[in-house]
């Protein structure tokens, strides 16, 4: 009995590498908005106390 395969193995390794740099993306956006939220958070913050 002979198994196809879907996907030669050389596909396993560069699917591994591109969902890495597209999370990688990702996170650095998500974080980008987090950290602009603390900022106008911040600023907001001091405005209202002076």
């Amino acid at each position: 009995m002979t198994v196809k395969r879907t996907q030669p193995i050389e596909r396993h390794g560069s699917s591994l590498i591109e969902t890495s740099m597209v999370l990688m993306i990702l996170f650095v956006i998500l974080f980008g908005i987090f950290e602009f939220g603390m900022t106008a958070l911040r600023q907001n913050m001091l405005d209202e106390t002076a």
